[in-house]
């Protein structure tokens, strides 16, 4: 029974198999059809793209000669009237002529096509003369009424008229005339000036427009006369002249449809694709290209995919076995996200637990000290899950590309100093020794992001002492490895004697939520995003980092910036500036709050206590802009809220600069809010506060704020 059993479950595999095959084959089947009518869609839109792109190209290269065909002809009659009003005669003004057209004939404007120049002007019996370069005598044997721009730019009202394609009977050649009439200041005609301006310059690029191979264009004129071929016999033939192939799609693209994939055969026999389509200024462009290359492609396409079908068909069986191999990696997969997840859940849920249970304590505590050391406790617990928080929200803004660096100068010293001054305590608590070392050639003062700079060293000097054992080493060393009269550049490196890290750890180490191996988090903590968040800030200032390590032997994490230099005589005024700052200006000074929250305006209102600032408190925007128009002035400064109730921050400070209170274009409003994207702080400043705060609170930065902004009240 048992053989028996064997036998059936293996014919019961196989039968599975053999409907999984079937399956797989009809599915390539469906495929490889799909496929031929997504692709002849790729093909149709890829024409289409090239096309258009063509069409803008035509339209450019035609619009370009016209705009500068203007500009000429609108140049020469100002210098024209010049010469007529101050009294030049018709010898000077036919020499002048026929220095002009010399210059429009030269290298510089022969690109426009610019052919022959004109000047109409009127005898002493107001008989209109016409002035040209191709004739000595004077009049010209032409007469001016004979040519079809003068009753256009008599007409006109002085601006710069544009003929249909014609065939001039002075150069024997298509041309196009652009033409102005002069007038003096009482509005008296003095003349008219044209240029005109050979049609073949101007298709000259367009019929050797290909979308293909022996593909070429053709360009109609308004009345669909051909005025671009690359048969020169077609020129001046109307479209709807049987010899001309096109002339089937006459009617059609006289209405205005545009002509698209139609297939006819061209003057050399050849199957082409047509597409016509009428350009901005009235004139109309046909692309033609053989329709072999074009259809051909298509059906090529086809025997690919059933040839690359078959393939796949032929390798189903190994895909089949490797198949429990891909479930098995999209497990381990799963689990590595399963396990950043509740590394991240942890990560965030044990400061919340700090927060909570000393909160419980602190409220149930009769002991001062007890309070105190629980609020100790909330403060360190607070700031590690906003760290938490800060390393996701750079991590997404980095990976969209929306970080941006806020450069000024800066200590880099005295930066370095503040971040190991807050490392040390954790130093201390691991007994860890902590060395540092800070080439005494770098400048007092650079230009730069020292927040960000600051952010980066503190990750490498949390990640020494994370992965180092108690009683090892870390050191930091900061030396300049090039410098100029403008920049120098920076190397930062922090060396630790800790666990070391493997080649193959290093090759993903820098990438988003990954860590040396997956017990890391586990054993030491963190969120695995400090390394990516490093990397991209500091190739975001241009520079590189890097690692040296071998497993057991500690490692060496470094970067190097270059930082601009500051001058010497900035950097002292600057210092002046600040030891001159009046620390008691805030006493005294009135605030208008508009914050919806009630706890956020106890926390405000308790930090700038000891300022002795007078806060009033108003629960929207609403109510803010009521307040201040009532206040008639009073107020010093605006902290300002950006979601509210009623009426959101950026209205009220909208309605409050557009009041008529003393002072309202001029007093400060300052965003106080979560929203702390680039995008949200500019959209504060262009609804017209002057600065922006973010939340949680920063006590420091609002006193800054308040002193930079109430200084000088």
């Amino acid at each position: 029974m048992a053989f028996v059993d064997r036998i059936s479950g293996k014919v019961k595999h196989r039968h599975t198999l053999f409907a999984q095959i079937l399956y797989t084959t009809l599915a390539f089947i469906l495929m490889v059809y799909l496929s031929y009518l997504y692709t002849s869609s790729i093909v149709n839109k890829s024409l289409t793209r090239y096309a258009q792109s063509t069409f803008s190209f035509a339209q450019e290269r035609i619009g370009t000669s016209i705009k500068d065909s203007k500009i000429i002809v609108g140049s020469y009659a100002r210098t024209i009237s010049g010469m007529i009003q101050r009294g030049y005669s018709m010898r000077d003004l036919h020499s002048y002529v026929q220095e002009m057209s010399s210059f429009i004939r030269g290298n510089e404007l022969q690109t426009i096509g610019a052919n022959m120049v004109y000047l109409v002007v009127e005898d002493e019996l107001g008989k209109p003369i016409l002035l040209c370069d191709t004739h000595d005598d004077i009049p010209c044997v032409h007469s001016p009424l004979e040519r079809p721009w003068y009753e256009l730019a008599v007409n006109s009202d002085g601006s710069v008229i544009e003929t249909h394609p014609y065939m001039c009977k002075i150069t024997k050649q298509l041309v196009v005339t652009f033409a102005q009439a002069i007038y003096d200041s009482e509005g008296n005609r003095l003349g008219i000036v044209g240029i005109d301006v050979r049609v073949a310059e101007i298709g000259k690029d367009i019929i050797e427009i290909a979308l293909d191979r022996d593909g070429y264009g053709i360009l109609f004129d308004n009345n669909l006369n051909i005025i671009a071929h690359n048969n020169k016999d077609f020129i001046g033939v109307n479209l709807r002249d049987p010899m001309i192939p096109l002339s089937v799609h006459a009617d059609a693209i006289e209405a205005g449809i545009d002509v698209f994939d139609e297939p006819f055969a061209n003057w050399q026999g050849t199957k082409v694709v047509a597409i016509v389509r009428e350009l901005p200024n009235g004139w109309y462009l046909a692309l033609l290209t053989p329709s072999n290359p074009y259809y051909q492609s298509i059906t090529r396409m086809m025997y690919i995919l059933c040839v690359f079908g078959l393939a796949l068909a032929a390798f189903l069986i190994m895909i089949l076995i490797n198949l429990d191999n891909k479930r098995s990696r999209a497990d381990k997969e799963s689990k590595q996200k399963s396990v950043f997840l509740a590394n991240m859940s942890h990560e965030i849920r044990t400061p919340m637990n700090a927060i909570i249970g000393m909160t419980t304590i602190g409220k149930t505590a009769n002991d001062l000290k007890r309070k105190d050391h629980c609020f100790a406790k909330i403060e360190e617990a607070s700031n590690h899950l906003l760290g938490v928080i800060n390393d996701i929200l750079d991590i997404s803004r980095i990976e969209a590309n929306k970080v941006e660096l806020s450069v000024a100068e800066f200590d880099l010293r005295q930066m370095v100093k503040r971040v190991t001054s807050i490392m040390n305590c954790r130093f201390e608590e691991n007994n860890q020794s902590f060395i540092t070392d800070i080439d005494d050639s770098i400048p007092d003062t650079l230009m730069g992001d020292d927040l960000r700079l600051a952010q980066v060293l503190t990750n490498l000097l949390g990640n020494a002492t994370k992965f180092t054992p108690k009683r090892g080493e870390i050191k930091l060393t900061v030396r300049q490895i090039e410098s100029d009269d403008e920049q120098c550049t920076i190397e930062v490196a922090v060396s630790d004697t800790g666990i070391g890290i493997s080649a193959q750890q290093q090759q993903h180490l820098f990438q988003s939520f990954k860590q040396a191996e997956s017990g890391t988090a586990r054993k030491y903590g963190g969120t695995g995003l400090g390394l990516a968040i490093s990397k991209g800030i500091i190739e975001l200032m241009g520079g590189e980092v890097w690692i040296e390590s071998e497993i057991g032997r500690g490692a060496t994490f470094a970067f190097k910036v270059c930082l601009e230099k500051i001058p010497e005589d900035a950097v002292k005024a600057a210092d002046e500036e600040e030891t001159g700052k009046n620390i008691g200006i805030l006493s005294g000074k009135r605030v208008l709050l508009a914050e919806d929250t009630e706890i956020n305006y106890e926390i405000l209102t308790a930090l700038l206590e000891p300022t002795h600032m007078n806060i009033d408190w108003a629960e929207n925007g609403e109510e803010a802009v009521r307040k201040f128009t009532e206040s008639h002035g009073e107020y010093d400064i605006v902290l300002m809220d950006i979601q509210m109730p009623m009426m959101d921050g950026y209205e009220a400070t909208r309605r409050i600069r557009a009041s008529d209170v003393p002072g309202a274009k001029a007093i400060p409003i300052i965003a106080m809010t979560a929203n702390v994207f680039r995008e949200d702080i500019e959209r504060c400043l262009e609804s017209g506060m002057n600065d922006h705060l973010g939340k949680p609170v920063d006590y420091n930065a609002v006193i800054t704020k308040l002193h930079d902004y109430l200084q000088t009240g």
